[in-house]
C-alpha cells in the first residue's frame, strides 16, 4: 500500500469500507506518517488479489492510496511484525554555503548515530500537546484532563468554539449538535460524560477506545524519558560508564543481525493522537487496543565488564509500574530528579495504571542510521519529483538552479527520522518550522 498525506489508520478504514470487511480483518506491522509518500505491507483476510487492485479503478477511491503487488499468504500480520523503517527524504533548498555543512553533518551521523528522543509527532500538534494530557491522567486529574481533551485545536474554528463552550456550561445536547460526527472522539467524549453523570469525567474518558485513552500516558511516559536521556547525555555524554544499563549483547543492535532473531509485539501507535483528522479513523483506530516499546533485556556495567560496551549498548527505562528504581542505576537518580521536578511519584504510575496500560520499558539511548547514504540534486520547481515512489533508485529527470540533498537510511522500529534531519539540518522539526524555511527557500 503507497498512500500520499493520509495516515495508516484512516487508510484501513478506508480498505474495511471498501471492501465491505471490518477493520480487523486487516494488518499492518506499524503505522507510517500521514505527512510523506509512504509504503507498506498490509494483510487482508477473507479478500482475494483481484479485489484488492480492484480499488485502484474503483471511481470512489481515495486517489492517494495505490494497492500494488498483492500476494497470498498464510499469516495475518502484526503490530510490531517490522525490523525497522527505510527512509529517502529530500531537503530542498540547500543554499551553496549550506551544502558543505550538511555533507559534513551527514557524515557524522553516519558514523555516531543521533540520540534516539521520540520525536515531535509522539506528542501531538494542538496547542494542548499529547502528554500534558498524559500528566493529568497520571495525576488523576480526571476534570482538568478531560477539558484538556476538549482545548485541542481542530482545522475548524466553528467546532473550536464549540468544544470551549461545552467545557463551560457542559450543554452536552447543545455541543453535540454544533460538533459534526466526524469528529468521532470529541463527541465520544461529551456522549460519555452524558452517559456517566455531569461529574464523571473518568467514566467519560474510559469510553475513549483503548488505544487513544493510553496513547495520552504513553506520551507522557516518552516525554519524561527524552528528559531522561538528555540529562544522561549532558552527565556524561556517548562515555559508557559504571552503573549504566546495558543491552545483552544476544539481543542485536542493527537491523540486518535482528532479521536472524525473533521479535517480540511492537505496536507503534497513532503517533499524538492528532484524534480530531478530517476523516474519521476511529473505527481503525480500536485495532490498536495497547501501544508498548519494546523491552531490552539488560546488564548493570561494572568495572569488570565496562570494555565491553559502547554507546548503542546503553540503555535508559521507560518509566512504568514495573521499573525499578534501584540506586545501583545512574538512570534511577537522573528520573528521581525528574520526577520531583514534574510533582509525579511511582506511586501515580501504580494508581493510574488501574486504568492505563502503564508498564515500563527499557530503550536505546543512541541509534546508528543504517544503509545511510546521500547525494546531491538539482531542480527547478517546488514540485519536482525527486523521489520515485515506485522505483527507489530510479534518477529523477529534473534540472534546475535550484539545490537538494537526498538522504536515505534505514532506522530500528520505534526510532524517528525527524531526530535523523534535526541533525543533520541544526533546526526544529516542528511542523511551523520547516513551512518557516520552505517559504524563504521558495523566494
Amino acid at each position: 500500500m503507497i498512500k500520499t498525506n493520509i495516515d495508516t489508520l484512516d487508510a484501513i478504514t478506508k480498505l474495511s469500507r471498501f471492501l465491505s470487511k471490518r477493520p480487523r480483518n486487516f494488518g499492518f506491522a506499524g503505522t507510517k506518517d500521514k505527512r510523506g509518500v509512504t509504503c507498506q505491507r498490509v494483510t487482508a483476510f477473507g479478500v482475494t488479489p483481484e479485489e484488492v487492485l480492484g480499488l485502484n479503478y474503483n471511481r470512489g477511491w481515495h486517489q492517494s492510496i495505490v494497492l500494488v503487488d498483492p500476494q497470498l499468504t498464510q499469516r495475518q500480520l502484526r503490530f510490531g511484525d517490522l525490523i525497522g523503517n527505510l527512509f529517502s527524504i529530500v531537503i530542498r533548498f540547500v543554499k551553496p554555503v549550506e551544502e558543505a555543512l550538511l555533507q559534513k553533518n551527514c557524515e557524522n551521523v553516519a558514523a555516531n548515530g543521533i540520540l534516539n528522543y521520540y520525536g515531535l509527532q509522539r506528542f501531538g500538534s494542538s496547542t494542548i500537546k499529547t502528554h500534558v494530557v498524559g500528566k493529568l491522567l497520571l495525576q488523576r486529574n480526571w476534570k482538568e484532563a478531560f477539558d484538556s481533551i476538549m482545548r485541542q485545536t481542530t482545522n475548524d474554528p466553528k467546532v473550536n468554539e464549540a468544544k470551549l463552550r461545552f467545557i463551560e456550561d457542559y450543554d452536552w445536547d447543545t455541543a453535540l449538535k454544533q460538533i459534526p460526527k466526524k469528529y468521532k472522539l470529541d463527541r465520544m467524549l461529551i456522549e460519555g460524560l452524558k452517559k456517566s453523570g455531569k461529574n464523571s469525567f473518568l467514566g467519560a474518558i474510559h469510553l475513549l477506545p483503548r488505544g487513544n485513552r493510553d496513547l495520552y500516558v504513553h506520551a507522557y511516559q516518552s516525554y519524561l524519558w527524552n528528559r531522561a536521556a538528555s540529562l544522561r547525555f549532558k552527565t556524561y555524554g556517548r562515555t559508557v560508564v559504571e552503573g549504566d544499563i546495558v543491552s545483552t549483547k544476544e539481543k542485536p543492535t542493527s537491523m540486518e543481525e535482528e532479521k536472524k532473531t525473533d521479535e517480540k509485539q511492537d505496536i507503534e501507535g497513532n503517533e499524538g493522537n492528532d484524534q480530531n483528522a478530517d476523516e474519521d479513523d476511529n473505527e481503525a483506530a480500536s485495532v490498536a487496543d495497547i501501544i508498548e516499546e519494546e523491552s531490552l533485556s539488560f546488564n548493570l556495567v561494572t568495572k569488570d565488564n565496562l570494555a565491553e560496551y559502547g554507546p548503542t549498548d546503553v540503555l535508559v527505562p521507560l518509566l512504568g509500574t514495573n521499573t525499578s528504581l534501584d540506586p545501583k542505576y545512574i538512570t534511577s537518580s537522573i528520573y528521581e530528579t525528574i520526577l520531583k521536578e514534574e510533582g509525579i511519584t511511582m506511586e501515580d504510575f501504580k494508581e493510574a495504571s488501574k486504568h492505563f496500560f502503564l508498564t515500563g520499558a527499557t530503550r536505546r539511548v543512541f541509534v546508528v542510521p543504517g544503509q545511510f547514504e546521500w547525494k546531491s540534486l538539482t531542480f527547478g520547481d517546488l514540485n519536482d519529483e525527486l523521489v520515485d515512489p515506485f522505483d527507489e533508485d530510479k534518477a529523477p529527470s529534473t534540472s534546475g538552479k535550484l539545490q537538494a540533498l537526498k538522504v536515505r537510511f534505514n532506522l530500528p522500529k520505534s526510532s524517528y527520522a525527524t531526530m535523523v534531519l534535526r541533525e543533520l539540518m541544526h533546526s526544529s522539526t516542528s511542523f511551523e518550522s520547516q513551512m518557516s524555511l520552505l517559504k524563504e527557500g521558495s523566494k
